[in-house]
C-alpha cells in the first residue's frame, strides 16, 4: 500500500514538472559533502546534494530537489530570502544568501548560511559553470555552493542588520 501510495506521489510530482529527489540513506560526516543551489534553463531553482564536491562539474547529483521561495514559487532569486527544499527523506534544506552577493562579492566567498536536520552549512558564491544536466530541467549552473560547517569556518549572522556577520574559527 506504501509503494502504492508512493508510486501515485511520484507520477503526481511529475505531472507537475517536480522530481521526486532520491531519498538521504544517512548522515555523512565528511567535509566533501556539499549542496550546489543551482538555476535550470526551464526557470526552476534546485539544490543538488553531493557526497564529494571536488571535481562534480557535469555531475549528476546524489539527490536533487526543487528550491521553494518564500512567495511559492519553483524560481526565484537566492539573495535576500529563506529558500527551502526537501530531500526524499523528509529533512528539509534551507539557505539563506545575503542580499547583493551577487554583484558585490567574488567568487568563492562566503555569502550566507543553510541549515538542516544535521547541522549548519556555509554558502559559497559559485561561478555560473553548469554544475549538470537535469532529467527534467535542462542545464542547471551553480550560482552557489554550501558545505557544512563543522569542518573549518563557522559563521554566524547576526541581526538586525541582515549583512552583518561574525566570524568564527575552529569547531
Amino acid at each position: 500500500m506504501l509503494l502504492k501510495a508512493l508510486f501515485m506521489l511520484s507520477i503526481a510530482s511529475l505531472a507537475l514538472g517536480f522530481v521526486v529527489p532520491s531519498p538521504r540513506v544517512e548522515k555523512r560526516n565528511s567535509d566533501l559533502d556539499a549542496v550546489a543551489l543551482v538555476n535550470c534553463d526551464t526557470q526552476v531553482t534546485k539544490f543538488a546534494y553531493y557526497t564529494n564536491m571536488a571535481n562534480t562539474a557535469g555531475i549528476y547529483p546524489v539527490s536533487e530537489t526543487t528550491a521553494i521561495g518564500p512567495t511559492g514559487k519553483t524560481y526565484t532569486p537566492w539573495e535576500g530570502a529563506t529558500i527551502t527544499g526537501y530531500w526524499g527523506d523528509g529533512n528539509s534544506f534551507t539557505s539563506n544568501i545575503l542580499p547583493g552577493t551577487w554583484d558585490n562579492f567574488p567568487s568563492c566567498a562566503v555569502v550566507g548560511i543553510a541549515r538542516d536536520a544535521y547541522g549548519t552549512w556555509n554558502c559559497f558564491k559559485g561561478s555560473q559553470i553548469v554544475q549538470y544536466q537535469s532529467n527534467c530541467c535542462g542545464a542547471c549552473r551553480q550560482i552557489y555552493y554550501c558545505y557544512r560547517s563543522e569542518f573549518g569556518v563557522r559563521f554566524t549572522r547576526s541581526s538586525p542588520p541582515v549583512s552583518s556577520m561574525n566570524i568564527i574559527i575552529g569547531r
